[in-house]
């Protein structure tokens, strides 16, 4: 078993609503599978103005605490990070800054396409590079989207890791399935926003 401990901040994936939401479930799944301790700590649910906005203020006692805790047993601390676009990445970003400062490690996996437009803009092009003040790793979701952060000088250590799927999908993708084709090769489209 690691003794990394790792704390998940970012949407509530019990809230099912959206596609981080939906992903969360197959990176926390990855974490169990892998005898990783973790602890989620939710900075976003849909449900009401105060929990869209204010709920990661109000997790920051709790993300001391835990780091604080992870500290005095000598046990090294991540804090995974999991933003969107727009405020959601200011609230992760803001939440690294944090997590940094109280001397836990910091990654942030950047899962929106939006993100592409802030480099056409002077202003959230700044605002960019300061959320990502904290975070010292960056998860993207493809080659390309590293090969693009790199070009717009992103000096960050940045990987590649997709998004997982849930475990029923995946021990669907691992049977074996009839093709009804006398073709050598199958073509399968894969479409996303």
């Amino acid at each position: 078993m690691s003794s990394y401990r790792v704390i998940i901040t970012g949407v509530d994936p019990h809230c099912k609503k959206g596609g981080i939401s939906f992903a969360m479930s197959g990176y926390i799944s990855a974490l169990k599978n892998e005898n990783i301790i973790y602890k989620l700590i939710p900075t976003y649910r849909p449900n009401s103005f105060l929990s869209k906005h204010f709920l990661f203020l109000a997790m920051l006692p709790k993300l001391m605490y835990f780091i604080f805790r992870m500290k005095m047993k000598n046990i090294p601390c991540i804090v995974y990070s999991h933003s969107g676009a727009g405020v959601s990445f200011f609230r992760e970003g803001v939440i690294a800054i944090f997590a940094r400062l109280l001397g836990a490690k910091t990654v942030m996996q950047i899962h929106s396409p939006e993100t592409l437009d802030y480099f056409k803009s002077p202003i959230k092009k700044i605002l960019f590079y300061f959320a990502l003040i904290g975070v010292q790793h960056i998860f993207v979701l493809t080659p390309w989207w590293k090969k693009t952060y790199l070009k717009f000088g992103i000096k960050k250590k940045i990987y590649v890791i997709p998004n997982p799927l849930l475990d029923s999908w995946e021990k669907s993708a691992k049977q074996d399935l009839p093709v009804c084709s006398d073709k050598k090769y199958l073509s399968v489209l894969v479409m996303s926003r």
